[in-house]
């Protein structure tokens, strides 16, 4: 199959169209609802940013078969060797090629041929050799402590509306472990309503706030809804529950409008939570380039452990569907000195 006549498909891809290139329009008027409707939930079936995902990685596989002037389809165990060797030259990480090459093979069943075996030996060996020489050691954003908020607090202002937002924007993010995606847009015209957390999802009560989280990226269908709480914590800079309260005094918005929102009632956007953590970072003297929005996660992730909650209430509260979780957690010097000493107090106990 010639990469010419896989550029339409492309094309239907990034619009939602799950279609493939040859389907007429006769073909489709002749359809019967219940193949519009197939139609309809397969377009559905990713997400917006997924759907784009999958098209810049097709057309990454499409510009290497036209450099080598390879046909697309079907991929040969070496053609696949020769597309990760290709992905090498720019690319870190194993990790990101495998994902490149899993595309390859999802392009496949979506023109109704048998996929490669992204199994098989030759391409397996090519992927070993590629981590032993790239050596990639994966990036992790430093984890937000309470430290860390106690050192942001000292300088802020929260009489000034905006710097009251952001300060119940971190301790939200990092009391609840939540994603970027649930409380800020990318850019304001990204906004959804049905992802991000709105002013009707903050229930205050005399002693608590439910937050209602309705979407996650292990529940995208709303399947699993729930309200998650923050208590108030007495006598301490860090009470998540005085931070809300105070934001609604400073920043009053209707229901409908983002939970987060400067006066006007647009959304804290992506670019304004970051830059606002990395302005903090700066001001305390730490290095701002090893910290991401998702430090609020992994450090809220570090500080349950710390606390011993268990890995079922983690999961839990993290909206995690494995024990992937343990990723974010490091394990200090202190406790690996822990383990040699206990080895050390049994040759001891021995007599050895």
């Amino acid at each position: 199959m010639s990469v010419k006549y896989l550029r339409n498909y492309l094309t239907s891809l990034v619009n939602g169209n799950s279609s493939f290139p040859g389907d007429s329009l006769t073909d489709v008027r002749s359809d019967t609802i219940l193949q519009l409707r197939v139609r309809a939930s397969q377009r559905a079936a990713l997400a917006s940013a997924t759907r784009k995902s999958n098209s810049f990685k097709l057309r990454k596989y499409l510009q290497f078969c036209l450099e080598i002037g390879l046909d697309p389809v079907p991929a040969t165990s070496n053609s696949l060797c020769l597309y990760a060797e290709y992905l090498a030259r720019t690319f870190k990480s194993v990790q990101s090629i495998k994902a490149y090459l899993f595309t390859v093979a999802n392009l496949h069943r979506m023109c109704k041929v048998h996929p490669p075996d992204l199994k098989h030996y030759d391409l397996e060996a090519t992927l070993r050799g590629i981590r032993r020489k790239k050596k990639h050691m994966v990036r992790k954003a430093a984890p937000i402590t309470p430290y860390l908020l106690i050192r942001f607090r000292q300088f802020l202002d929260l009489n000034d509306p905006f710097q009251a937002t952001i300060w119940a924007l971190f301790l939200t993010s990092f009391f609840l472990l939540l994603r970027k995606s649930n409380v800020t847009p990318i850019h304001e015209n990204t906004f959804n309503s049905e992802q991000i957390l709105l002013r009707s999802d903050l229930r205050i009560s005399p002693s608590t706030v439910l937050v209602h989280i309705k979407w996650s990226k292990t529940m995208q269908c709303g399947e699993n809804e729930f309200l998650a709480p923050l208590l108030p914590i007495p006598n301490s800079a860090l009470c998540p529950v005085w931070a809300i309260n105070n934001m609604i005094r400073k920043v009053p918005a209707n229901s409908v409008c983002p939970a987060f929102c400067l006066p006007n009632g647009s959304p804290i956007t992506y670019s304004t939570f970051l830059a606002s953590l990395k302005m903090l970072i700066s001001a305390i003297g730490k290095d701002p380039s090893i910290f991401s929005c998702h430090s609020f996660r992994r450090g809220g992730t570090v500080w349950c452990h710390k606390a011993q909650v268990g890995t079922r209430l983690l999961m839990l509260h993290g909206t995690w569907r494995s024990d992937c979780y343990k990723e974010y957690l490091d394990h200090p010097l202190h406790d690996r000195t822990t383990v040699f000493s206990k080895m050390r107090q049994a040759i001891i106990e021995s007599g050895f």
